[in-house]
């Protein structure tokens, strides 16, 4: 069996929300759910939480992971995007004082505390079993971008997408997918590597309950409904 390194990368700060990440979901911190859903894959045998924040450190070392330090002020502060530079430090620093190469990775923000029992394995086989650089967890959007418009400065409405058939029924539309960054599967090789994004990418298509990315008050209040109809 294949081992993959499981890390959760975990800032105490957020633009968004205060301390998203400690914020009670349910009476739990929100990054239990992960670390939790996180330790009951039968492939990550060693997990990582990567965190600038004592109190993070302090919850996570109930469970048998493994914990390091970011000490990039840019990092910490969210001056700088978490992919790839905060998983490029986290790799440096294992392979520095661990002494070991680091393989394969699966990445799982906390920020998404839905996750079904399996999905992670379902994510890591896909990618063991796939010609492709990265796995991601993905959902069908709500709201289909053939059909959405922006605004001009003089409010005049324009089309994201420019094509004439958008107006039929919304079954015949091709189905599309956005990111979840629940879960994301991929190699040293390609996180080191000058180009990331611009790879070969498959997605595990998840629920849209699974797919719930906290970043706002509301998307709290909406996954605590859904965590209590569990």
């Amino acid at each position: 069996m294949t081992d993959v390194i499981g890390v959760i990368p975990a800032r105490g700060g957020s633009l968004g929300i205060k301390h998203k990440n400690l914020k009670l979901l349910c009476g739990k911190p929100l990054i239990t759910y992960t670390i939790e859903a996180a330790l009951k894959s039968k492939y990550l045998k060693e997990l990582f939480v990567y965190s600038d924040d004592s109190e993070i450190r302090n919850i996570a070392s109930e469970y048998p992971v493994n914990l390091k330090f970011i000490e990039n002020s840019d990092i910490a502060n969210g001056d700088i995007n978490v992919f790839p530079f905060v998983l490029r430090d986290l790799i440096n620093k294992i392979e520095a004082y661990d002494k070991r190469v680091v393989d394969k990775l699966c990445i799982m923000l906390p920020t998404s505390p839905l996750r079904k029992d399996g999905d992670i394995d379902k994510a890591i086989e896909l990618y063991l079993n796939s010609d492709c650089d990265w796995v991601t967890a993905v959902s069908e959007v709500n709201h289909h971008p053939f059909r959405m418009r922006y605004l001009e400065s003089d409010d005049t409405l324009k089309p994201l997408i420019d094509r004439d058939d958008i107006w039929g029924q919304r079954q015949e539309l091709p189905k599309v997918y956005q990111f979840t960054g629940s879960i994301y599967v991929t190699s040293r090789e390609i996180l080191m590597s000058s180009n990331i994004w611009n790879t070969k990418w498959k997605g595990l298509i998840v629920s849209k309950e699974a797919g719930v990315d906290i970043d706002s008050e509301e998307d709290f209040i909406l996954a605590e409904l859904l965590m209590k109809k569990r």
